[in-house]
């Protein structure tokens, strides 16, 4: 095991990826720099390689792209935050707000818009269907392309060399490192016991590590690594927190959604093939 490139990733990512976030949070830098904690995996992983270089670990492919497999990935995703709210929803654990007034609250323009009085209340209602629209085409390109730096990093760089342990204790690993690396956001975040807000948030990563680092191990594919990981991004980040904002502060690791979204991920990661098709390369 490449025990000094395994240091040198984990300590890069978790040195810059704590101090972007607490430039952001408490020093009020623009929050654009959020996008640069993206980036820092890659570079972790570019500096760990020339440091202490082990060629014999493959990272995987990041190109051609396989359409079809990565249509299917998007697809599942997309039906799983559809599927997981539903049953909340059914159960009463949260309700839809179908007005989205929270989000059209933050539209400057909305009340400017100049509609025919009828139509005033089908606005919202077409703000959705774009919105899903929308998520459902950006989803496995623009935010998949913001993944592939993360995906590189924790699955094309740290989970091969934690692999010699078992996939499950290697997935567990990188999950509990990358929740850590985001301590600051989760802490700041956090509402009620920030204790129990931070055990939620690493259950979750390490559900998450699980499903992605399947994909990862599968196919053998960064993009497709990357499509998994930037379609829960982008749903996770987008109008689901709108359309429930009851959970919108701690969406989507935090509070009684984030437990159904822990367990969703941890079963798909046991059943990859059934959701999402074979993904073997």
């Amino acid at each position: 095991m490449d025990k000094k490139g395994i240091v040198a990733y984990l300590g890069i990512t978790l040195v810059l990826s704590c101090a972007v976030q607490i430039l952001v949070l408490y020093v009020h830098v623009v929050s654009a720099v959020y996008l640069g904690l993206l980036a820092i995996p890659a570079f972790a992983a570019w500096t760990a390689g020339r440091l202490f270089p082990r060629p014999e670990y493959s990272k995987g492919v990041l190109w051609p792209i396989p359409i079809i497999r990565a249509l299917r990935i998007s697809c599942a995703i997309y039906l799983l935050f559809a599927v997981v709210f539903l049953i909340t929803t059914i159960v009463g654990f949260t309700r839809p707000d179908w007005s989205i007034s929270e989000l059209l609250a933050q539209v400057p323009s909305y009340n400017q818009i100049q509609v025919p009085d009828h139509f005033k209340p089908m606005l919202p209602t077409a703000f959705l269907l774009l919105s899903f629209v929308l998520m459902f085409v950006i989803a496995p390109t623009i935010y998949a392309a913001l993944m592939v730096g993360a995906a590189y990093g924790w699955c094309g760089y740290l989970l091969p060399r934690l692999m010699p342990l078992g996939r499950w204790t290697a997935y567990g690993l990188v999950g509990l490192a990358s929740g850590v690396c985001m301590m600051p956001l989760v802490i700041y975040t956090s509402t009620g016991s920030w204790l129990a807000h931070v055990f939620q948030a690493l259950a979750y990563a390490v559900a998450l590590s699980a499903m992605i680092g399947e994909v990862w191990r599968r196919s053998g594919n960064l993009s497709l690594t990357a499509v998994c990981a930037g379609c829960v991004y982008c749903h996770a980040s987008s109008l689901w927190g709108y359309l429930f904002p009851a959970n919108a502060t701690v969406f989507p690791w935090g509070g009684t959604m984030g437990l159904f979204f822990t367990l969703a991920w941890a079963l798909v990661a046991l059943a990859p093939d059934e959701v999402f098709g074979p993904l073997e390369r």
